[in-house]
């Protein structure tokens, strides 16, 4: 190899990175570019919707300053807030119809409840007081019990001594 083609080498590889690094720089630039064409549209249209508010605040002005419209705007604010008013009565009066409405189901199916409960018991046979006695003294003689009606104490005991005792045959 010779000093003359090493050095057209490297001028070559110089010359191409020169090369990528120019056409890099313009993509850079071009980006910055359309950025910066981006942010004069956005200012552009930021400038309009000032101008637009601002006519509509001169003209808000204008119906302020002429006493016959600023009553026909005070009139319509009037009206939109009485709409307004009416919608929110409208939503708490249909709120408390429902809630009138569930609190007749359930009442109604208490009492319907409460009805069919009595009917079943109606439906029992009841014992007369001699009968009672008869019964109660009949089970005395076999020595079922006694006639008096059991302490509430030793009801509460019988009961705690009787699950006791299920729970002992469940085991085993």
């Amino acid at each position: 190899m010779t000093p003359f083609t090493v050095i057209g080498t490297l001028a070559a590889f110089v010359l191409l990175v020169a090369a990528g690094a120019l056409v890099g720089v313009a993509w850079i630039l071009r980006a910055f570019y359309a950025s910066f064409q981006h942010l004069l549209g956005a200012a552009e249209l930021h400038r309009e919707a000032e101008a637009n508010k601002l006519s509509e605040l001169k003209q808000i002005r204008e119906l302020l300053a002429d006493p016959d419209r600023q009553n026909a705007l005070g009139t319509r604010l009037e009206t939109l807030e009485a709409a307004h008013e009416t919608h929110k009565l409208t939503l708490s009066s249909a709120l408390d119809s429902i809630t009138a409405l569930m609190n007749k189901i359930n009442a109604r199916t208490r009492r319907s409840q409460r009805d069919v409960l009595e009917d079943e018991d109606d439906d029992t046979p009841q014992l007369s007081d001699e009968r009672k006695t008869a019964l109660l003294e009949q089970l005395v003689a076999q020595g079922g019990g006694s006639a008096e009606p059991p302490a509430r104490g030793d009801r509460d005991g019988d009961l705690k001594r009787r699950a006791a005792a299920h729970r002992l045959r469940l085991r085993g």
